[in-house]
């Protein structure tokens, strides 16, 4: 369940918990709603359980906003679960017949072959995730996108990026705009590690100007780490799109859908007036950081 992180005390919801473990190890998926999270974590276990991968899994819901309302869920009968996830046979046990030491201290001459294993296990749980998303998809009906979700993006000259419960309220605003005739997409990050690069380029190529919406600070860059991830990936696939950020919600802040529009009309400026918008705290008190 995300929430912010201190200093100061705030119990309410952003992403900078989950981010500041995104190094290590730990499969990270993001979910949009209540049923998304029921869903994904059923799926979580047949990702992280693989003998090619084993690697924790964290399926990452926002708090309050969606840890503590009311919301229709259809929950999985067990024995439909128990026929969807394969038997898990750990690799390792404990055995008195078998002694084996887990844990163990490895020093400077192996430690870093230990921590490639660790990324070839990140590798390959792209295609467990992908499988694991379109055999849900058969055994129960829902799917929610694999690494990435795309929504109205074929077309689209703006496309913003967001995760988590936010994408709700983004494809709202792209339904409007589009009724509007506003050409916005929307893409939603569902894995961000292992970071899903080549899909995100290949989602996002034909765009005129890229906004991401970071529930998160990579402190010290003046940018949250979705709005890194995005560019590195472009700037590795030789496409050259503007990529706007947009640091939001933090502790828990509202994101009214006015300023989700506000940031659309930016993006807007940028393709006709050819502006440049320099990444951004939105809705911030200037009284009180000025």
């Amino acid at each position: 369940v995300n929430r912010s992180m201190s200093a100061p005390i705030n119990i309410w919801n952003d992403h900078q918990d989950s981010m500041a473990e995104r190094d290590s190890g730990w499969i990270q998926l993001y979910v949009e709603d209540v049923q998304e999270l029921v869903d994904t974590t059923v799926q979580a276990y047949m990702i992280g359980e693989d003998p090619e991968v084993s690697l924790p899994v964290m399926v990452c819901m926002d708090g309050f906003i969606l840890s503590h309302v009311f919301e229709p869920v259809d929950l999985l009968d067990q024995k439909a679960v128990d026929e969807f996830l394969p038997p898990f046979k750990p690799l390792r046990t404990l055995d008195p017949e078998d002694p084996k030491s887990f844990g163990m201290f490895v020093d400077p001459e192996y430690y870093m072959d230990f921590r490639y294993l660790v990324e070839q296990a990140m590798e390959q749980s792209r295609s467990k995730i992908r499988d694991a998303a379109r055999s849900f998809e058969s055994a129960f009906g829902r799917y929610y996108g694999d690494l990435i979700d795309t929504y109205h993006t074929d077309d689209a000259e703006i496309i913003l990026v967001a995760m988590g419960s936010l994408v709700g309220t983004l494809r709202d605003v792209v339904d409007d705009l589009r009724s509007k005739g506003v050409p916005v997409g929307l893409l939603k990050i569902r894995a961000f590690r292992p970071f899903p690069a080549d899909e995100v380029a290949a989602a996002i190529a034909g765009a005129k100007v890229v906004c991401v919406l970071d529930k998160n600070i990579s402190l010290g860059t003046g940018e949250g780490a979705v709005c890194t991830e995005i560019k590195a990936s472009l700037y590795n696939s030789d496409i050259r799109v503007p990529v706007i950020g947009f640091v939001i919600g933090l502790g828990g802040r509202d994101i009214p859908v006015g300023t989700v529009q506000r940031i659309v009309s930016k993006a807007e400026d940028v393709i006709k007036h050819g502006i440049k918008v320099e990444n951004e705290f939105v809705d911030l008190k200037h009284s009180l950081v000025s």
